[in-house]
């Protein structure tokens, strides 16, 4: 079931170059949501970091692995630094990933985004993208 959709205002440092989205999902993503799970990331494959919110994820299957790889590949042609961070991610879905020998790739954190957000000193976190899906 798809659920609601937002988007949180665009905050920009005209002194700062680094390009940052932060999406919050919630519920179950397999296979029957790749498609939505891809069209949603789309947006984010030219940008230099993106923080995945998991705190609300129940379940993930492989195609949600693959489609964070492909993700993250888009990513790395557009610049060599990007980096994509899973934070909160449950006990279950962290062990997913460490099992595939992804969670250091992915920074697998056990916070949310809003903590991430206030550790991050010296650059400020542009959320120009922020979805909800339950």
């Amino acid at each position: 079931a798809t659920g609601r959709v937002y988007a949180e205002p665009i905050v920009i440092d005209p002194g700062f170059t680094t390009r940052v989205a932060c999406f919050k999902l919630a519920g179950e993503w397999d296979f029957s949501r790749r498609k939505e799970l891809q069209a949603m990331l789309r947006p984010a494959e030219s940008l230099d970091e993106v923080l995945l919110d998991f705190s609300r994820v129940t379940f993930i299957d492989a195609s949600v692995i693959g489609t964070l790889l492909r993700l993250h590949r888009c990513m790395t042609e557009h610049s060599r630094l990007s980096t994509i961070r899973i934070i909160a991610a449950s006990r279950h879905i962290a062990r997913l990933f460490e099992i595939c020998a992804l969670q250091e790739l992915f920074g697998l954190r056990s916070h949310t985004i809003e903590t991430a957000a206030g550790e991050r000193t010296t650059s400020p976190v542009i959320c120009g993208s922020v979805f909800t899906t339950a």
